[in-house]
């Protein structure tokens, strides 16, 4: 009897196997993909808070974004624009502009570069941190830094100042050689930004003034002069010179006709204008001794016997520091010829 093959039998697979075993690998490979791939997307930062830790510094900090976020860093914002970007649920902010309002947000980002949604903005305001300086000094009669005794000193700051900390106790005024203190008051004003000096009473004649100013001057921010500021001024002359004394004296009689006539002045002169002195049109010679403050004129010849001389001290005859002298005249008598030996 003759064998009959039995048929083959081949499986095929309908689309519907096909499609399952492509979803079951392809399970596979993003298991094994777990430690690369965040399964969810990564949320914005919470609980950010911003701090100052300098005039002008912000510290922000918040809470980081658990583990399976796979959050590899945090991308700061400063109004709107991106700031910097940081591994640690931390971020110094340094350098910024003084007194100005800033608004803070932060996204985490993840491993493969995508960025969260921002977080709620968080504001700060940086502060003033620049201490203030004198920019100016200026004498109220005049802008130089010899001023008359009864002069008022001005001192203008780099920027508004706390009034409250201007006074007698932080702007002082001392005799530099003896350090003898200058009372007077010290206002502020603060439209314009200058402190006021005013002597109580007319300072010393030629000496040297040291004003000081201290650290406690403080600016709105309460920021006080880097360091003591000291302002050196010289008072000038302002008196006018005199004449001490003559010789002959004032009013002497019998004086020999040749003789010498010295005037003595309170203080050294300025020797251009001693041409204002004369002796009754009497022709003479002069020299001035400026250390010792004397006139000498001498005669170029005899004087006339018993006549009334006149010295004249005119118009025009100034101390060194340009005060003028008021004009003042002395007399004097010769006495009779000489006997003849």
């Amino acid at each position: 009897m003759e064998k009959v093959k039995s048929p083959r039998v081949e499986r095929r697979l309908s689309p519907s196997h096909h499609l399952a075993n492509v979803i079951v690998v392809a399970v596979v490979a993003l298991t094994g993909c777990r430690d690369v791939i965040a399964p969810v997307p990564a949320n914005p930062p919470v609980d950010v808070v911003a701090s100052l830790t300098g005039p002008t510094t912000v510290q922000l900090s918040w809470t980081p974004r658990p583990a399976n976020e796979f959050v590899s860093s945090y991308v700061v914002y400063r109004n709107g624009e991106r700031a910097g970007e940081s591994t640690t649920a931390s971020y110094t902010d340094s350098n910024l502009l003084e007194s100005f309002t800033l608004s803070y947000r932060v996204a985490a980002k993840t491993s493969i570069g995508e960025e969260s949604a921002q977080s709620v903005p968080v504001s700060v305001t940086t502060k003033d941190g620049t201490p203030p300086r004198v920019v100016e000094t200026v004498i109220a009669d005049g802008a130089t830094l010899s001023f008359p005794r009864n002069s008022v000193v001005l001192l203008v700051f780099s920027e508004a100042m706390d009034s409250a900390s201007i006074n007698a106790s932080t702007l002082t005024a001392k005799v530099t050689s003896t350090g003898e203190s200058i009372p007077g008051t010290v206002s502020y004003f603060k439209a314009q930004q200058y402190a006021e000096f005013r002597p109580a009473r007319q300072l010393p004649e030629q000496a040297s003034i040291t004003l000081t100013t201290s650290a406690g001057m403080r600016d709105l921010a309460g920021n006080g002069l880097a360091a003591p500021y000291n302002i050196v001024l010289t008072t000038f002359d302002s008196v006018p010179p005199w004449v001490v004394k003559t010789d002959p004296a004032n009013g002497a009689t019998g004086v020999p006709l040749v003789t010498t006539v010295r005037i003595t002045f309170s203080e050294p002169m300025k020797e251009s204008t001693l041409s204002g002195v004369s002796l009754s049109g009497v022709q003479t010679t002069r020299s001035y001794d400026s250390s010792s403050n004397v006139l000498t004129l001498v005669p170029t010849s005899p004087l006339q016997s018993n006549r009334l001389y006149f010295i004249s001290v005119g118009f025009g005859i100034m101390d060194l520091n340009g005060n003028r002298m008021n004009p003042v005249s002395f007399t004097f008598t010769t006495g009779g010829p000489s006997p003849s030996p």
